[in-house]
């Protein structure tokens, strides 16, 4: 659910739909030239589809991200195992899901706009899998069974995931809140 909500939330900001409620309905007068910054002068002379360098985005690459993600959950539950077999797929593909987005920041470089946002959820997903790796192997090495591991490090991914929702259904997603109080 975390992530169905932040797609949803990642695409309507980043791509906007053209006739949102925001956008005038009448057609606006033309800003004078001269009261313009320069970027906005180089803007008015190519049109008005032209795109700020600082604002680039790429929506392919961000639609095969997303779908990406979207095709390991299908995964991900058809890996759902009861520990009958020696090797489970489930942690496996439950850290691609955690590690993807910094694959997908890593594409988005010269995509500012995607890069801002991903970058985020990038860095919290890894630590939250650094972070249960540890909690594993700690409770491995503290004579705890396998299934006891697993369970306290994926408790890990469920408050990081419900810190995530509620943060988005309070209207602050992308975890603004965590981003604010580090930089106070």
């Amino acid at each position: 659910m975390r992530f169905y909500l932040g797609a949803a939330y990642f695409f309507g900001d980043v791509y906007p739909k053209k006739d949102s409620i925001d956008t005038p309905k009448t057609p606006q007068p033309e800003p004078e030239p001269e009261n313009l910054s320069p970027a906005e002068k180089t803007i008015l002379v190519i049109g008005p589809t032209a795109i700020p360098p600082d604002e680039k985005t790429n929506y392919a690459l961000d639609f095969i991200s997303g779908f990406a993600h979207f095709l390991a959950f299908v995964i991900l539950g058809m890996t759902i195992d009861v520990h009958t077999k020696p090797l489970s797929w489930f942690p496996v593909v439950v850290t691609f899901i955690l590690l993807y987005d910094g694959l997908w920041w890593a594409f988005s470089i010269p995509y500012k706009r995607t890069r801002k946002i991903i970058k985020w959820w990038a860095l919290i997903n890894a630590i939250n899998f650094g972070a249960s790796l540890l909690i594993f192997f700690a409770l491995l090495l503290a004579k705890q069974g396998p299934l006891i591991a697993e369970l306290w490090a994926y408790s890990l991914v469920l408050a990081v995931s419900a810190y995530d929702i509620g943060s988005m259904m309070g209207g602050r997603p992308y975890f603004q809140r965590l981003r604010e109080q580090l930089t106070e």
